[in-house]
């Protein structure tokens, strides 16, 4: 039975940020690190990744998290490694996630916050030759296993900043899986360009291609516009629609995404203060309740999950499409998130 299941899988992208530097308007640097960014600790409680594991154990389910490892640099290795343990024991699965613009962070004092690098390195993968991109990859794969032991076999860039030569690097690197690609940032963003576009995973160059799932949530006359199946961008309806309609119309499989922060609300990017986002947080747990009712359908499982049963011997793109929600339940959609985004501090 578990073949026939639609595969769902649950991706985490789990990272310290570089704070002010991406706008470079402040006169210190002030890097947000484990804490709020990975923890979400909000006075005595964690929003970020124990939140997110807890919701997971209690469903029977697991999740993916892409750990960003170029920011050990800044803020310790102990630090980085404490969060792969910490998600290793949970079940989960612990792969390759990296901002090149981290890379500076080696050249900075620990706890520095009075210097701005004079050279803020390109934050998109895709922007590096292919060999830098094999040094890159290669410097974060033997970091994961300095800290696990064991190398990662899936990889994603930061913004899914990723091309051809990103897939190629990884092929060099004896990775199996690659989660970049995005319709919704294809040719802005993410560059992994292909004749054909595409919603369910491929192989490219040998590496299997997981994109993240795409719905459309409009559509008049020729006017189309897609969304990527983000918690913090769709409602649980959108969800539980794109779900519906992967399973009955044969759509292998399903990625969702979403961030170690996702279920925090902040005033700025030095998350000066926070709490956290109850509307994104309920939306969460039903949708891990979903879930979890409806095991007979869906196959909630990790990239090591998907290897070791041997599911990537076989790999079938041939029902391929974009799952439609339809006009009127994004609209409502909008208005939730226009209330949500006022809803800050009292």
């Amino acid at each position: 039975m578990g073949n026939t299941r639609t595969k769902v899988f649950i991706t985490i992208d789990t990272e310290c940020s570089m704070g002010n530097i991406g706008t470079l308007q402040a006169p210190i640097f002030n890097p947000v690190g484990p804490e709020k960014r990975i923890y979400g600790k909000i006075n005595e409680k964690e929003y970020g990744i124990p939140f997110i594991c807890n919701e997971l154990k209690t469903n029977n389910l697991k999740g993916i998290f892409f750990v960003e490892v170029m920011s050990n640099y800044y803020f310790g290795e102990d630090n980085l490694k404490n969060t792969c343990d910490y998600i290793k024991n949970g079940g989960h699965d612990v792969q390759l996630h990296i901002h090149p613009c981290f890379k500076m962070l080696k050249d900075i004092p620990k706890n520095s916050k009075d210097i701005i690098p004079k050279n803020v390195l390109s934050d998109s993968l895709a922007s590096y030759s292919l060999k830098e991109q094999i040094e890159l990859i290669k410097e974060g794969k033997e970091l994961l296993y300095k800290w696990l032991g064991e190398f990662p076999i899936a990889f994603r860039a930061g913004g899914f900043r990723a091309n051809l030569d990103t897939i190629n690097a990884l092929k060099t690197l004896d990775f199996l899986i690659d989660s970049n690609y995005n319709y919704f940032y294809l040719n802005k963003y993410c560059f992994i360009i292909t004749k054909d576009k595409f919603n369910c995973a491929k192989k490219i160059n040998s590496i299997i291609e997981f994109p993240v799932t795409n719905l459309i949530e409009f559509k008049l006359l020729n006017s189309i516009k897609y969304k990527p199946l983000d918690i913090n961008a769709v409602c649980f309806e959108e969800i539980k629609r794109v779900l519906e309609d992967a399973c009955q119309r044969g759509l292998k499989e399903i990625v969702l995404i979403m961030h170690s922060f996702s279920f925090i609300k902040k005033t700025d990017v030095l998350y000066s203060k926070m709490k956290p986002d109850i509307i994104t947080i309920k939306r969460f747990k039903r949708l891990c309740s979903y879930l979890n009712a409806n095991s007979d359908r869906f196959e909630t499982l990790t990239f090591e999950d998907y290897v070791k049963r041997g599911y990537h011997k076989d790999i079938d793109s041939s029902n391929d499409f974009f799952p439609y929600v339809g006009n009127i339940i994004p609209v409502f959609r909008k208005v939730i998130q226009g209330i949500n985004r006022f809803y800050f501090f009292n």
